[in-house]
């Protein structure tokens, strides 16, 4: 009769346990779903799973008139990166984006994407997903302060250990005004892009609100305009990428990470497969296996084949290559070379005869993309 009441008292605090926190979470909920308007800012910091790099970016974000179906009628979000400063406006179902290196913008007509997703509005839709599904684990761990603001400490956690993957996540929820104050997330699992697996990933990364205003004033006027002198971007779906068969491969002067100097008119007499990447890119990751597995078939022949990097920093490119073993040469300052050879995005290949001619160009990663261009190479040598 103990062990029958022991357990059943057992039951009884879990029960309780997961209803409090419970009830906590749809306090948060109730009171962001309820809000007509909300500003507020944040900071986050992400583990790139790529280069190993800490991603870090600051936002200053403000929602207003809130409409029956749960979107908001118009917002700005202002970005600071590692990569650069932006700014994205969204009314009247448009998007502008607004890139303040480029000194550009891009304008999306009928824009239904709806809030991005750290965002407040889209972390209460994420929780209350949650809530309805028993495969989260729904804990309370100790109260804690976060800058100073007490708080109460939730924990939701899925695992598959058959996969080895999980998620873990740590939400900070201020126990005077129900605000999130502090989030942390950790994710592992099989990463797919076009249905290719990239192997098993781990995700980290956590983010810090402040200075919220609920039902916050209009904001003033130049928040949702675009700076002067900036011009629209030229949409790349107007824009053929590639040069032509047959078009003698632009000139290239370009430095790897190690200071190793690529010429590319000194490659005539070999074929060369050129390779334009960049580090935040599953399909360029999904290319990495193939190119080192063509480097080692064509290692010391007459087959060069060529990296070059289009955006990323010397720093970044050498972390990248050191975290997934690569041993050649990766290009750097890659942009302007991207420019000479019409190439948008990244992946991006040519094959080059050896009269320095274009014959094939392949925009993006495919499957059979090692066999594919292998074939090539050998008709050619």
């Amino acid at each position: 009769m103990k062990t029958v009441n022991l357990t059943l008292l057992i039951c009884v605090i879990c029960i309780t346990n997961t209803f409090a926190q419970a009830q906590i979470i749809q306090k948060v909920i109730d009171k962001i779903s309820g809000c007509k308007s909300i500003s507020y800012n944040s900071t986050s910091m992400s583990l790139n799973p790529f280069d190993g790099n800490i991603d870090t970016s600051h936002y200053s974000a403000g929602f207003y008139n809130l409409a029956a179906d749960g979107r908001y009628a118009m917002y700005y979000i202002f970005t600071n990166r590692n990569s650069g400063k932006y700014k994205y406006i969204y009314q009247n179902k448009n998007l502008i984006s607004i890139d303040f290196q480029q000194s550009n913008y891009r304008f999306e007509k009928d824009y239904t994407s709806g809030s991005y997703d750290s965002s407040p509005m889209a972390i209460i839709d994420n929780l209350a997903e949650y809530l309805k599904n028993d495969k989260y684990k729904l804990t309370q761990l100790a109260d804690t302060r976060i800058k100073n603001i007490g708080c109460s400490h939730v924990y939701l956690m899925l695992e598959d250990t058959l996969k080895s993957s999980y998620f873990k996540y740590h939400i900070f929820i201020s126990k005077a005004d129900n605000d999130i104050i502090y989030l942390r997330k950790a994710l592992q699992g099989e990463m797919l892009k076009g249905g290719m697996s990239l192997g098993l990933f781990k995700m980290e990364s956590e983010q810090y609100f402040t200075n919220y205003k609920f039902n916050a004033a209009w904001p003033r006027d130049n928040v949702f305009s675009i700076p002067d002198g900036f011009t629209e971007e030229v949409s790349k779906t107007t824009l053929t990428p590639g040069l032509r068969k047959g078009t003698v491969a632009p000139r290239l002067e370009l430095k790897s990470t190690e200071n190793e100097l690529l010429v590319m008119e000194k490659l005539k007499g070999k074929v060369v497969l050129l390779d334009f990447t960049s580090i935040n890119c599953p399909a360029c990751m999904l290319a990495v296996k193939a190119l080192k597995n063509l480097h080692q078939k064509y290692k010391a022949s007459d087959v060069e084949i060529v990296t070059i990097n289009t955006l990323d920093t010397r720093d970044a490119i050498s972390k990248f290559r050191k975290l997934n073993n690569i041993t050649t040469p990766i290009y750097a300052d890659g942009k302007e070379a991207a420019k000479a050879y019409n190439t948008y995005g990244t992946p991006n290949f040519y094959i080059i005869n050896k009269q320095g001619e274009i014959v094939e160009y392949y925009d993006g990663f495919f499957k059979n993309f090692e066999q594919t261009v292998s074939a090539r190479i050998e008709e050619l040598r």
